[in-house]
């Protein structure tokens, strides 16, 4: 149960930080020169590229960690 309900908000938090990364990359692209919104906007893209990133480490590690706990890493 453990397992399905992190790999239930993994999901929901890639979908999140891909939406902070699309919305980033909107707001770039109607900066119109305007450097202070473009800052903004990249800020947001590192950011949702940095979520992701996070949230799918810890995936890795509770992934792994299940496995070792019901003895099927090796299975």
């Amino acid at each position: 149960l453990i397992t399905r309900v992190a790999n239930w908000l993994m999901v929901i938090g890639v979908v999140i930080a891909v939406i902070f990364i699309v919305w980033g990359g909107i707001r770039w692209l109607t900066a119109g020169g305007n450097d202070e919104t473009a800052q903004k906007a990249r800020k947001a893209i590192l950011n949702g590229v940095y979520g992701v990133a996070i949230i799918l480490g810890i995936g890795i590690i509770l992934n792994t960690v299940s496995a070792l706990l019901t003895r099927s890493f090796f299975n």
